[in-house]
């Protein structure tokens, strides 16, 4: 006689048995990480943002013969994109940029004031604080790249009032800043031509 034996299929109530079982390998690790992600919440400090953006304006109408943007750039907006990108980051994180805003806001009083006494025993000096409070304050600027000459300057801080009051001023003072530059730039190229049409004419 024989007999036949066929392969059983699929059992959930057994799949289920099996994970009852073991259910203290699965439950532990979730309650873990449930109250891991619950201190986590509680413990730390919340980080407000606070942002606004800067179009580029290209005047088409400009001479080739001026530094124009586009001329600059090999006519190529994705090009001047990333070259406007490099020098406004540029500005953003010069030292000279930086400080201008610490002294006038006087970030660095605060800094000094939030300082514990018994940390190394001393005082910070003037220039000492306002270098510190130059490269937190960098840290906080974000410069980022939205399209097509469009970019959003942006301020970190764990009080929101004050990273509106920062974001506001950081932006009003770099548009001024950078307009002035690159009007710089246009006004040296113009006096350039003018002395050397000065010349020709002359000679």
């Amino acid at each position: 006689e024989s007999g036949e034996s066929g392969g059983g299929g699929f059992d959930p109530m057994a799949l289920l048995r099996a994970f009852w079982r073991r259910k203290l390998l699965f439950i532990i690790p979730f309650v873990l990480c449930l109250a891991m992600a619950y201190i986590a919440i509680k413990t730390m400090t919340p980080i407000y943002a606070s942002s606004g953006q800067v179009v580029i304006k290209v005047n088409t109408t400009r001479s080739q013969l001026l530094d124009d943007p586009r001329a600059r750039y090999g006519g190529q907006y994705g090009d001047m994109n990333a070259i406007a990108y490099q020098e406004m980051n540029l500005l953003l994180t010069s030292n000279e940029f930086l400080e201008g805003i610490v002294r006038e806001l006087n970030l660095a009083a605060a800094l000094r004031s939030a300082r514990k006494p018994d940390e190394d025993g001393r005082e910070l000096t003037e220039e000492e604080a306002v270098a510190r409070a130059r490269g937190k304050l960098s840290s906080m600027i974000k410069l980022k790249s939205e399209g097509n000459r469009l970019f959003r300057l942006e301020v970190r801080d764990p009080d929101p009032t004050q990273a509106h009051r920062l974001a506001k001023y950081v932006l009003e003072r770099f548009v001024t800043e950078y307009r002035a530059s690159q009007t710089v730039t246009s006004t040296s190229t113009r006096d350039f031509l003018a002395r050397q049409l000065e010349v020709y004419q002359g000679d």
